[in-house]
């Protein structure tokens, strides 16, 4: 019986050596991948430095931004600039309109036909200036919200600078 536990205990004991020579074994693993890549990094940040002072990473970069110009240049010569970019229509200012006032707070139903009717000759800035200065209108009242009346108000107040925007003649200082 004395043999017994002598021998538990001396297979404990091996188990534990081998468990702790497998750990010592991955340590000394990872010790050796750490040295490779504080080598391989030591290698990379010396060659970048030795391409930087011979100054080949400059003509790279020279020759690449070259090439990005090279690029946008013939893209840009592509477009033509004097080509207008018509108004949107009653439904296409519809769906700007909605998009705008998406994330506005609205109190009751909102007419935005008659908003569209009335913005006749607007751009897509022109009505997010409309969704804009509606919610002034409901600021100045003192609300958390817009109405109707809001985008009525602002429709119209936007449409009367359009008009005062035609009319404004700069001339050179």
């Amino acid at each position: 019986m004395a043999a017994d536990p002598r021998e538990k205990a001396i297979q404990e004991y091996r188990k534990k050596l081998l468990e702790h020579k497998e750990l010592d074994a991955r340590l000394k693993e990872m010790r050796e991948q750490l040295k490779e890549f504080t080598k391989d990094y030591d290698k990379s940040e010396n060659d970048l430095k030795a391409l930087q002072s011979v100054g080949q990473l400059w003509n790279y970069f020279a020759a690449f931004k070259h090439e990005i110009e090279n690029k946008v240049f013939h893209f840009s010569n592509t477009l033509n600039y004097d080509e207008k970019i018509p108004l949107p229509n009653e439904q296409a200012r519809m769906d700007i309109l909605k998009i705008h006032a998406g994330p506005i707070t609205k109190h009751g139903d909102i007419d935005f036909e008659a908003v569209v009717k009335l913005s006749d000759g607007f751009n897509g800035a022109d009505l997010r200036n409309v969704c804009t200065e509606a919610g002034m209108h409901a600021i100045r009242a003192e609300r958390e919200y817009v109405i109707e009346e809001d985008f009525m108000k602002a429709v119209r107040k936007v449409s009367d600078n359009k008009k005062l925007e035609s009319k404004l003649d700069y001339k050179p200082v």
